[in-house]
């Protein structure tokens, strides 16, 4: 069964890969498959879209993991129905069950992949494919239009311009307890940005943050969120998206008692959701009633 589904930057294509079998596109509008699937080889977990253009689907990113080590793959889909590979696996170290997370910047020439519980995060550009850096902590995102890129170190995140490979200004420093991490499950880490690039929602063990990226520090008070809550995008009204084990939950900044403003349940068992960019609208997939649900939050 597929597990992990990512849409295009403008919304009208949906990546589907995790569990047996290929990665497949399908054509949001039309509901049929775009193209032919891709066989990443190894355990494929997500795929995403690389390049400048938001509806460009001609560059797909594919991240598997074939332990010890991840990898990502880019497929020249310019001929959607015969997908090919450019160049050579990109490779990194996978260990202790940890898990693949790449992530593309918005221009499309710099893509950034480690292990979510991982120690360094590795950078290439794209068109060369030349391995630029090894950035110490685990894979972030890059900041919306930009060439910042964010690791998770231990009680901090840390913002790095990845085309140079230096650090870009103060960290953004956990006001938890000591020692308390920033983790980052895939695909892309419980970090979510503003499409401004100005606001970063971020998970640690005790909560929620909304980091101000130009300040450089917490925008308010931790949000206590459910159990297994993430934070899935920042609506455009500014509201926050989160997605748990059986709800979707919508909190107004601000406000963290109680945290959600409106929560999404529409389910029997596991689900999990996701904005579609540039809308209002969520979409949550049932793992266990295999129903999918579109939802219109404004």
């Amino acid at each position: 069964e597929k597990a992990v589904a990512v849409f295009s930057r403008d919304g009208r294509h949906l990546v589907v890969g995790g569990g047996a079998g290929p990665i497949d596109i399908w054509d949001v509008t039309s509901g049929r498959r775009s193209g032919a699937a891709v066989h990443p080889g190894g355990d494929p977990e997500f795929g995403f879209f690389v390049g400048a253009d938001p509806a460009d689907t001609s560059v797909l990113a594919t991240v598997s993991s074939t332990e010890p080590a991840g990898e990502v793959i880019l497929w020249d889909r310019s001929d959607p129905d015969r997908p090919r590979r450019i160049g050579q696996p990109l490779r990194f170290a996978l260990f202790n069950r940890s898990v693949a997370t790449a992530a593309a910047s918005d221009d499309g020439t710099l893509l950034a992949a480690g292990a979510n519980a991982g120690l360094t995060t590795s950078v290439w550009d794209v068109r060369t494919q030349a391995l630029l850096h090894e950035l110490p902590g685990a894979p972030g995102g890059f900041v919306p239009g930009s060439h910042t890129l964010t690791t998770a170190q231990l009680g901090r995140i840390v913002l790095w311009d990845a085309r140079l490979g230096t650090q870009d200004g103060d960290p953004l420093t956990d006001p938890g307890p000591e020692g308390d991490p920033f983790f980052l499950p895939a695909p892309g880490g419980p970090y979510r940005f503003s499409d401004d690039g100005r606001l970063l929602a971020a998970l640690d063990w005790s909560g929620l943050r909304v980091f101000d990226l130009d300040a450089r520090r917490p925008t308010g008070s931790l949000i206590k969120l459910e159990s297994r809550d993430l934070p899935i995008s920042f609506l455009p009204d500014g509201r926050l998206l989160t997605s748990g084990t059986q709800t979707l939950g919508v909190c107004q900044l601000g406000t963290t008692d109680p945290p959600y403003a409106t929560t999404l349940a529409g389910h029997s068992g596991s689900t999990f959701g996701q904005l579609i960019p540039g809308t209002h609208d969520a979409l949550t997939m049932g793992v266990d009633d295999h129903r999918l649900l579109r939802w219109d939050i404004t």
